[in-house]
């Protein structure tokens, strides 16, 4: 007979992964994350939201999610009522994390930080499209991990970088 302790540490306590623990390093307490599971539900639903993808264009070209916006790099140069409902990402959530520091900062008042960025969202088992196919937007399994460092944590996909 399993004693009740064993069953809340195997069964009801999510265990960390090495992968959480590399996010511990770029997070903050400051910014608000959704998991991929709630993010792929607003889009299921047709939530009012919009979605942006922090990454450099190359990285953005090779896929992102569905209806994401491109603003390479930063933040700043994005205009919209402050009570838009943001979604951030990029690879991990790093670059991301800071761009919802900046909106927040800028006075926008409800950012969220797509947790694991789109490595995480694909381990998640959610798609992603590649504009560059004959300029529409394919399904696609490649996934611009940033560097061959950040490959490691791509687990379903093909990575490019």
């Amino acid at each position: 007979m399993i004693n009740f302790l064993t069953f809340l540490i195997f069964h009801l306590i999510p265990c960390q992964t090495e992968f959480d623990k590399m996010l511990e390093k770029y997070y903050t307490d400051k910014v608000t994350k959704i998991q991929p599971d709630e993010l792929a539900a607003l889009i299921e639903t047709g939530a009012d939201f919009t979605l942006i993808d922090i990454r450099y264009p190359n990285e953005y070209e090779v896929s992102s999610l569905k209806g994401a916006l491109n603003i390479a790099g930063s933040s700043t140069g994005w205009d919209a009522p402050k009570d838009t409902r943001i979604i951030v990402y990029c690879t991990v959530g790093a670059r991301s994390e800071e761009a919802a520091q900046e909106l927040l900062n800028l006075g926008f008042t409800n950012v969220s930080n797509l947790y694991g960025g789109i490595i995480h969202w694909v381990n998640s088992g959610y798609p992603v499209y590649n504009f560059a196919l004959l300029k529409n937007r394919v399904v696609t399994d490649r996934v611009h991990v940033y560097s061959a460092e950040w490959s490691k944590w791509l687990k379903t996909g093909t990575a490019v970088y």
